[in-house]
């Protein structure tokens, strides 16, 4: 901190004239020189800047007596390759600092506000070395037109010549680079840059190491002046005075917030003001179970801005004061449980920001994405508006109240357990409408007033959403997965990579429909993962698949797998009449649909319809459709083309729908042979569904559980009733995340230890697996759901993640496995 930064910050402060007077004498001085300094760092060296010319002269002197003209030589040529040095820095004051550290002394300080004057610590150059190595390393910082000063610091000080050089990194991460004449306390030339937080802390941390015990105390005091300023800026005259309780500042979902109105900040301010803080970094903060009332405030005890000012973060020096603070907050604060009513105005105002034929994009089913594909039941469909102003319109003439965002985010979930949404529609990038009544709006949430105006709701959505044209046909498809009765035929199915012909799949058969009782049955023959086989694919209710293979030759069973629309890891057959039904359904209607395609080319077959189009994906490859349906929506045949080398063809031939002599098969017998099969091989191979790469290595791993702040080895064998399930029957409520390369250094996932889970880690050569079993009911990512990473390679490749949703039974279930093989506790 230099002194004259020093007025801009008491304008952001209270303090009395005499505090004001005493500091601006104290920051008048460097600290080296001054008495009152060296009274406050007792028991640290104190190293000046006075020099005694004259030994520095009589030793010149002798050096050039003693060596002549050789050494008068080496000293000039030493001279001019210095001079070269710092003249190749440029102008900036950074490079220059970097250049002159051969050639200079550097000293440490640090700063805190409430502390007084900046603080020498340790001696010259004790972290020169390391000081250079990590910015060096880590030399992200961003150039900027202003700094906002915080009132902790580190600077690193130069002295070359008749230059002063400075580096000092606030601990919001903002700082700066100066040269100044020696001496003269004005800066000649200045860089303003953002460093970053992480690069304060670990600065701090590198010179607190040589810092005693009257600096400590120093850099974490907080004075009155300090806390006073803080309390009354950043809450007290603040004009709003709603709170809002969070769970987690880090989590995404609004799921377990809740608003309220303070009643009282007064009390609360006099509460903290009268309590003893101090100083902790931003790393250090505890975000759990939060108040945020302009000042964020956790019921452990901690406290900070949420910002931009000059205040830190802070921690109550008697953790016993904690409960007290919890508990005078919940006094002062009332929840928001009335709902007030909205005016037209407010309504209009909420949609005005929707654009001339708006794009609507409409969501129903699961949440989440996995494994990159929507799952089974999710039904995604675009739209427009067609007269923007008479939707907002309608809109604003129902009558419309608040309500928060817990109850928003509960309302429109139809099932927490299995993460379905009561549908919603999304309009451009901040608004949302549910069916049910919820509008939402960037942190402004409202509901109908009475539920009478649903109708009228719906109606507004069918006259003013117009769907889409591939929307249209991806509805006509899902109509038709259901709306007959049976189906027989026989199928051909080929998929062919120009690239690689040894990949190849070719398979023809017969099929059999039972559509109301969500039966189906196909057998056939071809070539599958590079041999020739015999197939059965059995679909056994909804969303129930089963599938197994065997080599012609010797009608030996090669693969047998029970699996899922979504399933994880799992060489599917394509050829699934109603999973390719889907397919073809979510290829109409993608996630992401930037490009906003929509064509499609139309002409009728002999009274069958042809639909052709080509979509377009993020990496601009073109993947070029064709199908046939009949008038009622069923697929006949289906051809795709994509990244010039992939052919994909399926076709029904010798077809017939809803036949009266309809003979179906007993498919449940058959699903759940080729489900036990499935589960006799897994166990003979040691394999599992989630991670195929276990398999024939899951005993040489190593198996380590934490559990709170415990870490333990346990026997891969005893550990293994984990998978049957992890791997659970057929379900679509797990949601697949793909993450970078900063994963696992960066990333809170990447912890071992987490609050309200049982983590377990398996760890190969190649492969690391990580399960994070809920045991809490406040873990972070909910009470149901597991969450899932394969690690593999080193810590700087990619890896797949994903939240996978189980009962209270199964969780129960995973736990019990895990503590039995730690302990023996049931």
């Amino acid at each position: 901190m230099r002194p004259n930064e020093y007025n801009d910050l008491l304008g952001k402060i209270k303090c009395s004239d005499e505090f004001r007077s005493r500091m601006r004498e104290k920051l008048s001085a460097e600290p080296a020189e001054t008495k009152d300094y060296e009274e406050s760092v007792s028991g640290t060296e104190v190293i000046t800047a006075k020099h005694n010319w004259s030994r520095i002269a009589a030793i010149a002197a002798a050096f050039v007596l003693l060596g002549g003209a050789v050494g008068g030589g080496v000293y000039h040529f030493s001279k001019v390759r210095e001079d070269q040095i710092i003249e190749e820095a440029g102008d900036s004051v950074y490079d220059k600092i970097r250049a002159i550290k051969e050639y200079s002394d550097m000293n440490e300080y640090l700063w805190n506000f409430s502390a007084g004057p900046t603080m020498l610590v340790g001696k010259a150059n004790d972290h020169k070395e390391e000081l250079f190595k990590y910015l060096e390393e880590h030399d992200d910082k961003e150039k900027t037109e202003k700094i906002n000063v915080s009132y902790r610091s580190v600077r690193f000080s130069f002295v070359y010549k008749d230059k002063e050089y400075n580096l000092e990194v606030y601990e919001n991460g903002y700082g700066y680079c100066s040269e100044s004449q020696k001496g003269s306390g004005n800066d000649l030339k200045e860089e303003k840059y953002y460093f970053g937080v992480h690069i304060f802390e670990y600065l701090f941390d590198m010179v607190m190491e040589k810092a005693d015990s009257d600096v400590a105390e120093a850099m974490s005091k907080v004075s009155e002046n300090e806390l006073e300023g803080f309390i009354d800026t950043e809450f007290l005259e603040s004009d709003d005075d709603s709170a809002l309780f969070t769970d987690s500042l880090m989590k995404d979902s609004n799921f377990g917030n809740k608003e309220y109105t303070v009643t009282d900040k007064n009390r609360i301010a006099d509460f903290i003001k009268s309590c003893e803080w101090i100083k902790i970094k931003e790393s250090e903060f505890d975000n759990k179970n939060c108040y945020l009332m302009g000042i964020a405030v956790s019921e452990s005890g901690c406290m900070k801005n949420y910002g931009e000012s000059p205040y830190g973060n802070y921690k109550l020096k008697d953790e016993l004061n904690a409960e007290k603070l919890r508990s005078v907050i919940e006094s002062c604060i009332e929840l928001k449980s009335e709902n007030s009513g909205l005016l037209v105005e407010d309504i209009s105002t909420m949609l005005s920001g929707i654009s001339d034929d708006a794009a609507v994009m409409s969501w129903d089913g699961v949440n989440g994405i996995p494994q990159g594909k929507l799952n089974y039941n999710t039904v995604l469909r675009y739209y427009h508006v067609s007269d923007t102003e008479g939707f907002i319109k309608e809109m604003s003439d129902l009558e419309w109240v608040t309500c928060d965002m817990s109850e928003y985010e509960e309302k429109t979930i139809e099932d927490k357990e299995k993460n379905t949404t009561v549908g919603c529609f999304s309009i451009g990038n901040d608004l949302s409408v549910s069916r049910n009544g919820y509008l939402g709006y960037s942190r402004n949430y409202c509901k109908l007033k009475n539920i009478s105006d649903i109708d009228k709701l719906t109606d507004i959505f069918e006259k003013h959403f117009i769907m889409n044209e591939r929307s249209k046909l991806a509805d006509k498809i899902e109509r038709g997965i259901d709306n007959y009765q049976n189906l027989e035929a026989n199928f051909t199915y080929k998929k062919n990579f120009e690239s690689s012909p040894a990949s190849n799949v070719s398979l023809e058969g017969h099929l059999t429909r039972d559509v109301k009782n969500e039966y189906m049955y196909m057998t056939g023959q071809g070539n599958f993962i590079s041999k020739d086989v015999n197939i059965e694919i059995v679909l056994n209710g909804e969303n129930k698949s089963a599938y197994k293979t065997a080599e012609m030759s010797t009608g030996a069973t090669d693969l047998a797998y029970d699996y899922h629309y979504s399933s994880v890891m799992i060489p599917m057959p394509a050829c699934h009449y109603t999973y390719l039904c889907k397919d073809i359904e979510k290829a109409l209607t993608p996630m992401y649909n930037n490009n906003n395609q929509d064509d499609l080319d139309v002409r009728d077959i002999n009274g069958n319809t042809e639909y052709h189009w080509i979509s377009t994906d993020y990496s601009s490859a073109n993947a070029e459709y064709t199908i046939v349906l009949t008038k009622g929506g069923q697929l006949l045949s289906y051809e795709k083309k994509e990244y010039s080398d992939i052919y994909e063809s399926f076709s029904l031939t010798d077809y017939v729908f809803d036949s009266n002599n309809f003979n179906g098969v007993n498919v449940a017998s058959i699903y759940e042979g080729i489900k036990s099969e499935s589960r006799r091989m897994q166990e003979g191979s040691e394999d599992t569904l989630l991670y195929p790469e276990l398999s024939n290595k899951f005993e040489a791993m190593d198996v380590t559980v934490y559990s709170g702040s415990a870490a333990k080895s346990v026997n891969p064998k005893d550990i293994y009733d984990l998978f049957p399930i992890i791997d659970k029957e057929s379900t679509d409520d797990s949601s697949w995340l793909m993450h970078g390369s900063n994963f696992k250094k960066n990333s809170k996932h990447g912890e071992r230890m987490m609050d309200g889970y049982i983590t377990v880690v398996f760890n190969s050569d190649e492969h690391e697996f990580v399960m994070y079993i809920p045991e809490s009911s406040n873990a972070e990512w909910g009470e149901n759901a597991v969450m899932l990473e394969d690690h593999f390679g080193t810590a700087d490749e990619c890896f797949d993640s994903h939240y996978r949703y189980y009962t209270k039974d199964e969780i129960s279930r995973l736990v019990s496995v895990v503590k039995t093989a730690i302990n023996g506790e049931q």
